[in-house]
């Protein structure tokens, strides 16, 4: 059904946030901040927002900021300490009204959101509820055989329907809660097109109201 760790992974990749990302120098100071992952680096914190564009804008007014007092370099750079590069953001964030949260915090989410999918496939499989999927899997493999070509296994073919349902619940996910439940999906949700083709752009991917405020 997928490894645990690559299903936390495709969750965070599809959710519709953006971080703004603290890295620390030596010994704490400078500090480095921006909205890319820096991997020469020690990554101090990281503040996941609602909505990309307030990421984009809490930067902007924490650079500002550190540009008036004389503290900004080049790069990205911050002539400060990580902390106070951090209590800077924090203030920003609630002087903008942007909401925001740590990165433990939206793992969590992921890992509670993925455990809750995985136990979903199991007693669906168990409970003999896979019977669509177990169609379009016989389909695929009838599609294979006319082809002359060798077709994935079972095993392979169900962990992309769990990942489909991992990327289904992160993008469905209400920002006002931390975690989707998964409550209300069904297979009817998902492609009928086979294995793969699973595209984010597609019709299969419905956005929550609630992520415009």
């Amino acid at each position: 059904m997928g490894k645990r760790d690559e299903l936390v992974r495709a969750y965070l990749g599809a959710l519709d946030v953006r971080p703004v990302l603290i890295h620390a120098g030596p010994n704490g100071c400078p500090a480095l901040i921006g909205l890319e992952q820096q991997r020469k680096f020690d990554l101090f914190d990281a503040f996941w927002f609602a909505k990309p564009q307030h990421a984009e804008l809490v930067l902007m007014r924490v650079q500002s900021d550190f540009r008036d007092i004389g503290a900004e370099r080049p790069q990205g750079w911050v002539d400060l300490p990580v902390r106070q590069v951090r209590d800077r953001l924090v203030n920003a964030a609630a002087e903008l009204g942007a909401r925001w949260r740590t990165l433990a915090v939206v793992k969590a989410d992921a890992e509670r959101a993925v455990d809750e999918v995985l136990v979903h496939v199991e007693k669906s499989r168990q409970e003999g509820r896979l019977k669509d999927v177990n169609a379009r899997y016989k389909i695929h493999r009838e599609q294979q055989a006319a082809k002359g070509e060798k077709s994935i296994p079972y095993s392979a073919y169900l962990a992309d329907f769990t990942r489909q349902l991992v990327v289904l619940a992160a993008t469905n996910a209400d920002q006002r809660r931390d975690a989707e439940r998964l409550r209300g999906f069904s297979h009817d949700d998902l492609p009928k097109s086979g294995h793969s083709g699973w595209d984010r752009s597609n019709r299969y991917r419905r956005r929550s109201d609630s992520l415009s405020e």
